[in-house]
């Protein structure tokens, strides 16, 4: 979910741009983002310390720059 809407901000086109990069991030890595840690854990880092999940590095580069631009402030 989009760091505005885990802060309960209203949510608008940008909220969709963060979670397609996160669904193409799931595409590529076949896993869930944030697995291992507590709901409270992921609201928390993604909302508050705006942390993203790590992109492997031998991921193309244009869907690198895609990712980051999805979930670019």
């Amino acid at each position: 979910m989009a760091p505005e809407f885990l802060r309960g901000e209203p949510s608008n086109e940008k909220s969709d741009v963060y979670s397609f990069g996160v669904i193409l991030w799931e595409l590529i890595t076949v896993q869930q983002p944030w697995n291992g840690i507590s709901t409270a854990q992921v609201v928390g880092a993604v909302a508050f310390q705006n942390r993203k999940p790590a992109i492997p590095p031998n991921t193309s580069p244009k869907l690198i720059s895609l990712m980051e631009s999805c979930w670019a402030e």
